[in-house]
């Protein structure tokens, strides 16, 4: 009988904080094939545990001698991509633009394709399942083996970065089309992701199909509705795009006692801590730093919430979402990405992304006092489980994946 092999690419997982969201998953795809081959190209501290029939693959960067060699043996290939996004690309002033980061962008991914050649059986090649966590640059080699017919079952999951040609740093996605091409099934991990790649890339709309991320259930929140004082709770990592300076601008109009806990921590964590102190003395927070999941989970399931906030610019779908709601915390979120496939009226607010703080610290008080908070906290519960609850969702996934 034939093997069942997966092979399977994430950024950084199982090292280090990031993509936290992957092992859900892996946990529960992993009895559904003899091996799983999980490739990461960065290792970082921490090596998380992965079930045991995963091998684990990691994959330098190429050097400047490997680049050269590249474009000596694959010139035909480079500049057949190179020609493509100048001519053919949405995106060829971006490229242009950026155009040394982006023709190395191309060697590496050529480059990456090459030593993913040499360190899979041919077996493998031929009958595993290639999937891609980021629509990204692991799709882009995994395009380049299906163009030259050396895969044959090419898929990838697609969030926000890796999604919204606006969004992309620096402001680029490689070689979309192509990838387009070459690649089975897009899965954006959105309705509004899939909405939108199908309205810019209409020819491939056959292959774009949303598949929600889910999350488990660990129990819920001891909510104890207090008048002294309110709690509102973010959770991410402090860098630009989640602004959590807009957080503080909203806390400073509130005229009632506040409690606002942030979990996690990043670049922007000194800045953020300074502006922090400005607040009056009504509103008082508390800074807890990087976080394990079960630290956070711990938290939501002992400490009563009344809220939690997400300010970002720019997102996939959030599963931080996904986690409080499960925990029936109502949340204010806001309206980038896909987040309004989450966060509705029933369940919680949804603001504009270029919102007044002092309206948003309005709507939240009229929200906190005119709805009945049990029966809103019951529907974000209800929602979640209807519709982001980690095990019907990977079933459904599993059963896409191998139809491809």
């Amino acid at each position: 009988m034939q093997k069942k092999e997966l092979v399977f690419f994430t950024n950084t997982y199982p090292y280090g904080y990031g993509e936290i969201f992957i092992e859900n998953e892996l946990n529960f795809i992993a009895p559904f094939y003899d091996t799983i081959y999980l490739f990461y190209k960065t290792q970082e501290t921490g090596l998380r545990e992965v079930p045991k029939n995963v091998v684990l693959n990691y994959i330098e960067g190429p050097r400047a001698e490997e680049k050269k060699m590249v474009i000596k043996k694959q010139s035909f290939l480079f500049l057949f991509l190179v020609f493509n996004e100048l001519f053919f690309s949405r995106q060829k002033l971006a490229f242009i633009k950026n155009l040394k980061y982006n023709l190395s962008h191309i060697l590496n991914c050529i480059y990456y394709s090459e030593r993913l050649k040499s360190k899979l059986s041919k077996e493998t090649l031929n009958n595993a399942i290639f999937y891609s966590y980021w629509f990204f640059d692991w799709n882009f080699s995994l395009s380049i083996l299906k163009y030259k017919n050396i895969i044959r079952k090419n898929c990838t999951r697609a969030h926000g970065y890796d999604l919204y040609e606006n969004n992309g740093k620096p402001n680029y996605l490689p070689s979309r089309k192509f990838c387009l091409n070459n690649t089975d099934y897009i899965f954006p991990v959105s309705k509004v992701g899939e909405a939108y790649l199908k309205n810019i890339y209409p020819n491939y709309k056959e292959k774009i199909l949303h598949q929600y991320l889910g999350t488990k259930d660990f129990g819920i929140n001891p909510f104890q509705q207090n008048p002294s004082y309110m709690h509102i709770v973010s959770c991410s990592n402090i860098i630009e795009v989640k602004r959590i300076d807009l957080i503080i601008e909203i806390l400073k109009h509130f005229k009632i006692s506040v409690l606002w806990t942030h979990i996690g921590d990043g670049p922007l964590n000194k800045i953020i801590i300074e502006k922090a102190k400005i607040l009056p003395e009504n509103i008082k927070y508390d800074f807890k730093g990087k976080w394990t999941q079960k630290q956070i989970f711990d938290f939501y399931r002992t400490i009563s919430i009344d809220f939690f906030i997400n300010c970002s610019s720019s997102e996939g779908l959030p599963v931080s979402i996904m986690e409080a709601m499960s925990f029936s915390i109502p949340v204010i979120a806001t309206n980038v990405g896909g987040t309004k496939d989450i966060v509705n009226k029933s369940n919680g607010i949804l603001i504009n992304k270029e919102f007044n703080p002092k309206e948003v610290a309005n709507s939240i008080l009229e929200f906190k006092n005119n709805k009945n908070i049990v029966n809103v906290r019951n529907e974000a519960r209800l929602y979640w489980k209807n519709n982001f609850y980690y095990e019907s969702n990977y079933a459904k996934f599993m059963t896409q994946l191998n139809v491809i």
